[in-house]
Order: C-alpha cells, then sequence, then structure tokens
C-alpha cells in the first residue's frame, strides 16, 4: 500500500484517469460556456486573406471590430519584432481602442531550450516587469521559472491589458494533460493566456489572486470566490468540455476582416459576441501547433485555452486527491487489509478483498462523475491486489506447512511415499474394507522383567531407538504400522493400496528386522544389560481393514481372528525366530526357506494351524 501512496502505478493511474474521462463525454460532456468566442485563422482564412496576413493588416481589423465592441480579446499569436510599418501602426492604434486586450508571450528556459536569442533591451524589460502579476502567495511550490520570453512587437504590449504565456509541456507519454496557469520571472509571475483572459472577463485585480501550490489558486470577485485546483508545479488539469469539432463554432477570420468593410456583418458579429471572450487563433496546417490529448489524438492546442477557460467560468475545474487524503486513505486501507486477513475461513478473506477493490472502483468513478475529481483507483487497487497475492501465497505456505505436519504425522503409521501418495489422492476417509492382507506381530522377549528395575530415560531412549529402527524397515518395505503396543508392535502390508506380493514383503521386512536387532543387541548390551531377543509371528488372511472407532476418537487399524493368529504365531515363535502361518508359507513357499512344520491353536480356529519356521531366501 506504501508503494500505492509513493505513486509506483501512476502511469497506469494516468491512463484509468483517460478512460473515464473519456466516458464522460460520451454519456456526459462538460458544460460549454457561451461566452467563449474563438476566431480561427484557418488554412482557407490564409488563402483568402492572401498578403493581409503577413502584414498584419487582417489582425489590425480584428482588434479594430473588438475595440468597437468594447470585448475582452485574446491574440493567441507572437507578433514577433516589426513586420509592415502600415499595418504594425494599424494593430498598435487598435489596440489603443481596446479596453482589454491580452498578448501572449512565450516563456523560456535557457536550460532546457539551450536559447541563444538576444537578451532584452531595457524597453522590453520594463514592459514585461509593468505587466507582472503580484498575487498572494501562500506557497509558491515548484511553479516553473523563466530565464527570458519571446515578447510582441513592444508597442503592441504597451497597450495590451496582460500579457499571458502559452507555454505548455505534454506528459510523459505525450499527451497534454495539464497546463500551468504561472510562470515566475523577477519575483512575479506571468499568468497563462488562458487565466489572463478570464481575469480581464471578470474584471479582478491579479493583486487579489491567492497562489496556494499544490493545493489551488483562489480567484475572488465580489462575493463570489473561485478555486482552481492545481497542483505543486501550479499546473492545472485541461478540463476538455468535449470533442473538437462539438465545443464552441468557429468564426474564420477572413469573414471578421470582411465585418469591418460591411456594417450589417459587423452589427452581426458584435451581437453574437457581445458580452464574451474573444480568443484568436492559428490552427493552420502549416504552422503545425497541434498535439494529442486525451481526447483526440490530434488536437489544435489553442482549445487548450478555451478549455481553460470554459472550465474556470462555468466552473467545470478537474481536481485530484491530495497526498494528506492519499495518505489517510492508504492508512484506512491498510487496516481494511489487517482486518480481513485476521477473518479465520479463507472464503471470508477472499470475498474481503473482492469487496475491497469494488469499494475502491465505487469510490474512483464516484467521485470522477459527481465531483470531477480525477479517479485514484489503479494505485490503492493495485495495492491492495498485492496485499491480496501475498495472503494467497501466505495460506498456500500455511497450506503446504500444514501439509507436512501431516504427512510426518502420517509417516508414523506409513512409509513417507505412501503418506505422500495418501495426502496427493486425499485418502483421508479410508473406510473400513474386508480384503487379504499379512498381518506381522513383534515382541521383545523378556522385556517386561528387564525394564521393571530400569530408569524411566534409559527405557524411554532404548525403546524409541529400538521402534524407530524398526519402522523405518517395516516402511522400507511398504508395510504400514497399525500401533505400537509397549514393546510390541503390529503391522500389515497390502493397504491402504494394493500390493500383489504382500506376503513377500512382509517376510522380507521380518529377516531385516531380525538382522538389525543383532546390531541393536550389540550397541544396547554394554548400555543397558539388555539381551535383545525379538519374536515374530506372521500371517495371511482376510480382514476388515479402515478407520474404526467412535465419533470422538478413531483408529486406522484391522480387526478379525487372521489378525489374532498373527498374534499367536508372535508368541509361539522361538526367541530371535519369526513364525509364518500355513496361508503365508503357501504364498511364500517357492522363495524362502523354511523350518519343518508345527502347529499352533489361535483362538477363533476349530483345528490346529500348521506353521514354519521363517529361515532365509532361497539361494
Amino acid at each position: 500500500m506504501l508503494l500505492a501512496y509513493l505513486g509506483v502505478w501512476h502511469t497506469w493511474d494516468r491512463e484509468f484517469g483517460d478512460l473515464l474521462f473519456n466516458l464522460r463525454l460520451k454519456i456526459a460532456p462538460l458544460q460549454i460556456s457561451p461566452r467563449i468566442f474563438p476566431v480561427d485563422l484557418n488554412d482557407s482564412a490564409v488563402r483568402n486573406l492572401g498578403p493581409a496576413v503577413d502584414n498584419r493588416e487582417a489582425f489590425a481589423d480584428l482588434l479594430q471590430i473588438l475595440g468597437n465592441g468594447g470585448l475582452v480579446g485574446g491574440m493567441d499569436f507572437i507578433f514577433f519584432g516589426l513586420k509592415s510599418p502600415v499595418g504594425d501602426r494599424a494593430m498598435v492604434q487598435a489596440a489603443s481602442n481596446m479596453e482589454a486586450l491580452v498578448l501572449a508571450v512565450v516563456p523560456i528556459d535557457a536550460e532546457i531550450t539551450k536559447f541563444s536569442g538576444r537578451n532584452f533591451t531595457p524597453e522590453e524589460a520594463k514592459v514585461l516587469r509593468a505587466h507582472l502579476w503580484y498575487p498572494k502567495v501562500i506557497n509558491k511550490g515548484s511553479i516553473p521559472v523563466a530565464s527570458t520570453f519571446l515578447l510582441p512587437n513592444i508597442e503592441l504590449a504597451k497597450h495590451s491589458l496582460h500579457l499571458g504565456h502559452i507555454g505548455g509541456y505534454p506528459d510523459t507519454d505525450g499527451l497534454y494533460r495539464k497546463s500551468c496557469l504561472f510562470f515566475q520571472w523577477e519575483g512575479g509571475y506571468v499568468p497563462s493566456l488562458a487565466l489572463a483572459l478570464a481575469v480581464s472577463f471578470l474584471r479582478l485585480n491579479p493583486a487579489q489572486i491567492t497562489i496556494d501550490a499544490g493545493n489551488e489558486v483562489k480567484l475572488v470577485y465580489g462575493d463570489k470566490v473561485l478555486a482552481i485546483p492545481i497542483d505543486h508545479m501550479g499546473c492545472v488539469w485541461i478540463p476538455y468540455p468535449d470533442l473538437w469539432v462539438k465545443t464552441w463554432k468557429r468564426i474564420p477570420l477572413d469573414r471578421v476582416v470582411a465585418a469591418t468593410k460591411d456594417p450589417d456583418l459587423e452589427d452581426e458579429l458584435l451581437n453574437l459576441w457581445d458580452g464574451g471572450i474573444v480568443i484568436a487563433a492559428d490552427i493552420t496546417t502549416t504552422h503545425k501547433d497541434f498535439g494529442s490529448t486525451p481526447v483526440e489524438a490530434i488536437y489544435p492546442l489553442s482549445g487548450i485555452h478555451t478549455s481553460i477557460i470554459n472550465g474556470i467560468l462555468t466552473g467545470a475545474l478537474i481536481d485530484e486527491y491530495s497526498q494528506r487524503l492519499k495518505l489517510i486513505v492508504t492508512a484506512i486501507l491498510i487496516l481494511c487489509i489487517l482486518w480481513v486477513n485476521s477473518l479465520q475461513q479463507i472464503w471470508k478473506t477472499h470475498l474481503g478483498f473482492t469487496i475491497l477493490i469494488i469499494l475502491l472502483a465505487v469510490w474512483a468513478i464516484w467521485s470522477w462523475f459527481g465531483f470531477l475529481i480525477r479517479p485514484w483507483f489503479i494505485s490503492p487497487g493495485m495495492g491492495v491486489l498485492s496485499a491480496w497475492l501475498a495472503t494467497i501465497l501466505l495460506q498456500l505456505f500455511y497450506a503446504h506447512k500444514k501439509r507436512i505436519l501431516i504427512e510426518n504425522a502420517l509417516t508414523r503409521y506409513f512409509p513417507r511415499a505412501l503418506a505422500a501418495r495418501i495426502l496427493k489422492e486425499n485418502r483421508t476417509d479410508l473406510l473400513p474394507v474386508n480384503k487379504e492382507l499379512t498381518i506381522l506381530f513383534s515382541d521383545i522377549v523378556g522385556f517386561t522383567k528387564w525394564s521393571s528395575d530400569k530408569d524411566s530415560a534409559l527405557v524411554h531412549k532404548f525403546l524409541n531407538d529400538y521402534l524407530e529402527a524398526m519402522a523405518r524397515i517395516l516402511f522400507a518395505h511398504g508395510g504400514t504400522v497399525d500401533k505400537f503396543m509397549g514393546d510390541g508392535i503390529l503391522a500389515f502390508f497390502n493397504d491402504p493400496w494394493e500390493q500383489p506380493d504382500h506376503a513377500k514383503r512382509c517376510l522380507n521386512a521380518a529377516l531385516e528386522m531380525q538382522a538389525k536387532v543383532k546390531e541393536l543387541k550389540m550397541k544396547w548390551q554394554p548400555l543397558g544389560d539388555i539381551d535383545l531377543k525379538v519374536r515374530i509371528g506372521i500371517n495371511t488372511g482376510r480382514v476388515i481393514v479402515g478407520n474404526l472407532g467412535s465419533l470422538t476418537r478413531i483408529e486406522y487399524t484391522v480387526i478379525g481372528a487372521p489378525v489374532n493368529l498373527a498374534q499367536r504365531m508372535e508368541s509361539n515363535a522361538p526367541p530371535e525366530g519369526i513364525l509364518v502361518a500355513r496361508d503365508t508359507w503357501e504364498l511364500t513357499k517357492a522363495e524362502f526357506e523354511f523350518g519343518q512344520c508345527c502347529t499352533v491353536s489361535a483362538k477363533g480356529y476349530s483345528t490346529p494351524i500348521d506353521a514354519y519356521v521363517l529361515q532365509g531366501l532361497k539361494t
């Protein structure tokens, strides 16, 4: 979430904002002020006007019409230097008759542009200083500083009410989303052309304007206050009201020039423009004053000025969430994420994250469509998704850890590979079934007597060593340990998975167990004075095997007469011997050597059972 607050996903947020911007233009375009009137020098007007454009006589005519109507006029042209004595004098004369003329200047940052042009003359510097604004400044932030400006004809500039800059920079992706309202120069401020026109139209004193970079520019007129949201550089989001062709009715410059010779046409234009702002701009294809915006790939950049003026006049200005509010939202989201992660049930956790994402989306859309606040959704949304992913990974980690614990628990009864297979195939029910198993019982000869006078720690250590060694052998041959009964072991083969050679496996395990007992005897005789000898009994038969027990306690075990017979085989086996019942002998006699037949009586059997002492594998 802190990465979201720091703007790691700023680019995606910007593109998401563009998406909602265009969606709004389709559903509910911004209000368009009827008091803005663009005059365009387009390709057709250039052809019709001919030399009157180059010698500036056409612009003198425009200024004359504006002066006759007492209108606020803005010129998105740089009338740099002298062109024609007649045309220049005519422009100056017409400008002197205007009450509110705003001329364009171009700010230059020498470090960025490597500007090598001439410096201001003393007269030019004096004129620019006379047009500087000195508003109240609460926080000047990072408002850009211009090293110099490209100025219009100095005599013409003297007769302007304000000079407004037309400097603008696209975002890193080449789109024009913001425009700087101010440039600093010599301790004062040069406003943008749009802001200067709006202030002229509203008849405001620039000294009454307040700059609070990162927050707002405050305009006070009468009993009204207009706050223009700005970022730390003093830039405003450009509130494009609609597509270029769907905004204002545009008047070509040649039609305005024609009005100077046609009183009826002049009256028509002045009646149309009455009480409004007229802004003239060059939109000829030769000057290429076009750029890419979120609303259109090719957009006349003069439309930026009219869009900003429109936002100021209609109040349709775009705001964005402050860093303080973003920090508060980030803190709230962190608390919500912690709470969601505290939920015990996994489905509730995932539902909680889903609701957080939905609420963020609803909040972003509601803020944009309801209050024109640029959506801040992708960054916090990615923060929540990252936390969600981390939660999923942690759940997987804990599930894996739990699985390992269960697997370790199962390895007390099954070989590790078999325990892993049980978990993989989700064999957690192990319902009781009737099937043929080979059962093994083992017991230490004289263990009770030996342990009666021994230290409990010694007995415990010995048993752990012995039972661990026996279980390892049984598991290695695919056996299942049913239970340890003191020093006794009950194990079986052929469940929970089928083992066609279960009897063979059991006998091999028994032989290896007796061999291991001899090793343990050599180890423990000097340590515990124990003459370690083990009896093993084996039988094969059909039994019931599976999870058996009550609701409160359940056990995976075997029951049936063949189990009792296996135990009888063990009790009748010779010390250090392995006694095998007849059914097991029948299955394995071709592969193992056995001693002479003997008989054993067992509960559940009406006649004695033949038994054989296992001697080893056939050579």
